[in-house]
């Protein structure tokens, strides 16, 4: 009995310290790493191969958005980012490459794609907005 308990307590051991050097949590505010009492949101990531997903929730525990990151930082976005308004619904989509900020679409509430804008560097190269019928319109001020 004795030997069944240890090898328990051994296995549950080993289990609690392979997730968690799978996962992590910090704490921001402002976009800077804080501690979790002064944190206006936090950031949960999870290991997937090279890359870290990060999912960002408000203190209520809703999300605000997700995506990869090459470490377990917010500062190097790296893939495409879904962005969520605080009522849940999706606000926008932004594609990153490490780092960089290349595309952002937003949609309308009830799914349609609202606009699109392209970067090139940290300059708009292009933008184009549409109606709730999803027709397209070059040139449309976006938000």
């Amino acid at each position: 009995m004795k030997t069944l308990f240890t090898l328990a307590a051994l296995c549950l051991a080993v289990t609690l310290t392979y997730a968690q050097a799978d996962s992590t949590i910090n704490y921001y505010r402002d976009q800077r790493l804080t501690t979790k009492d002064s944190a206006t949101y936090y950031v949960i990531f999870y290991k997937q191969g090279n890359i870290w997903l990060g999912k960002e929730y408000n203190l209520k525990g809703v999300l605000r958005s997700q995506g990869n990151y090459t470490a377990t930082d917010i500062s190097t976005p790296d893939g495409i980012f879904e962005n969520y308004a605080p009522d849940g619904s999706l606000d926008n989509k932004a594609t990153w490459q490490q780092g960089v900020l290349l595309q952002r679409i937003y949609f309308y509430k009830g799914g349609a794609k609202k606009s699109e804008i392209i970067f090139d560097k940290d300059k708009i190269k292009s933008q184009r907005g549409g109606d709730k019928r999803q027709q397209e319109r070059e040139g449309n001020s976006v938000q």
